[in-house]
């Protein structure tokens, strides 16, 4: 989600594009070996939208709560925490901690790593002028006891990528690499600022407009590309991504991962339903397949954020190696699809959808009292983000 006004707030708002997604298999996943007790760990990469989770055919609604938050939901120690950081228990709602007035102008993305939980903020003027950037703040998971703070510079766009103990930081002046176990900087990368980062396991693949790849090692760039529009989903050959052409046509592309040749396009604007006023999601890859949603919404002034509709859209799976649409869905979709046991999660205006992969077909609806801006399966639920801003309820099913 991005391009027009609407789109850009919104997926700010989730944090649906806060960062690259991996590869699919919890097997192959780099993070999944990494971090196994949380597969849902936003900031560290949400994989590719796959996840290895049961939920019921016949779901019903389990629990529900109000709270505020400004990104999604990440699982961390047994723990549902929202944004700003409030932690509860995904069994039946009750809030287990709650770090109180913490303040920032910004809040950014949290991420869970070995029993702490990383977030960031920023205090002052406005966009590339704050005065007092917290960059890396560390909470005890469990009990959201605030046990360090640092400041790398200026800014920190989408919260931070996690692996093998590095922290990797996209700030407005570039890239910054911190060891958390010696806690020293081991290099910077500079030349593009502000997007989300993610890594194979051998590269990171940092977004801004186009994609960066750079050398995990040194920050060396390693290959760019101008033309994507937004962050990219990796699979095991290729890195998939959406994009907006000179002609206005909107699509996905595939690159060579270690090259950035591209292999294929994709143009979706011939596609039944297509809105040019749309936009698309971030990019799920499951097996041989990519699914994404086409957003059409309603563009309401940021200055009376009390409703988004979706107005149209609907939701695409191409096929992954040659880029050929195998099947669409004319619905209205509000969020990215997720995809757990071959079924396919699309959320939307009070609805939630479960689709065949397959086929597309619909296998069961829930009707829902808000709109869904987010979905998040752990523990064989699922975690339904409803509402924005400060009308936010967390509403569980299973």
């Amino acid at each position: 989600m991005k391009k027009i006004n609407f789109l850009f707030i919104l997926t700010s708002i989730v944090c649906i594009y806060s960062s690259i997604a991996t590869t699919a298999y919890a097997n192959e996943d780099p993070y999944y070996k990494n971090n196994p007790g949380c597969v849902i760990d936003r900031g560290n990469p949400e994989r590719t939208g796959v996840y290895d989770e049961k939920l019921s055919d016949h779901p019903k609604i389990l629990w529900e709560t109000t709270t505020t938050s400004l990104h999604a939901p990440i699982c961390a120690d047994n723990l549902i925490v929202m944004n700003p950081l409030v932690a509860f228990d995904p069994a039946n709602g009750k809030k287990v901690w709650d770090v109180g007035n913490i303040g920032g102008k910004y809040h950014y993305p949290a991420t869970y790593y070995n029993g702490i939980i990383y977030w960031d903020k920023i205090d002052g003027r406005g966009y590339g002028q704050e005065e007092k950037s917290l960059n890396l703040m560390k909470y005890n998971a469990k009990t959201g006891k605030l046990l360090y703070q640092k400041g790398f510079g200026i800014g920190n766009s989408n919260g931070m990528l996690i692996y093998n103990d590095i922290a990797y930081l996209c700030l407005y002046d570039g890239v910054t690499a911190y060891d958390l176990k010696k806690n020293k900087i081991l290099w910077k990368s500079g030349g593009f600022v502000q997007g989300g980062i993610s890594t194979d396991g051998h590269a990171l693949f940092v977004s801004n407009g186009g994609l960066y790849v750079l050398n995990m090692q040194n920050g060396q760039l390693l290959w760019k590309v101008d033309t994507i529009s937004s962050q990219g989903t990796i699979g095991k050959e290729a890195i998939y991504a959406d994009f907006l052409s000179d002609d206005d046509k909107v699509g996905i592309i595939a690159y060579e991962k270690k090259t950035g040749k591209v292999i294929w396009k994709r143009y979706l604007n011939d596609v039944p339903g297509f809105s040019k006023h749309g936009g698309l999601s971030n990019i799920t890859l499951h097996q041989d397949r990519l699914f994404v949603s086409h957003l059409v919404q309603e563009s309401i002034a940021m200055t009376n954020p009390t409703r988004y509709s979706p107005v149209g859209g609907g939701v695409y799976a191409l096929d992954a190696k040659t880029g050929k649409l195998l099947w669409h869905k004319e619905i209205a979709p509000f969020t990215d699809p997720i995809s757990i046991n071959n079924t396919l999660y699309v959320g939307g205006q009070n609805i939630v959808y479960a689709l065949d992969e397959k086929t597309g077909e619909e296998r069961w609806h829930l009707s829902v009292e808000d709109d869904v801006t987010s979905l998040v399966p752990y523990q064989n639920k699922l975690f339904l983000e409803l509402g924005m801003y400060s009308r936010i309820k967390l509403l569980v099913i299973g």
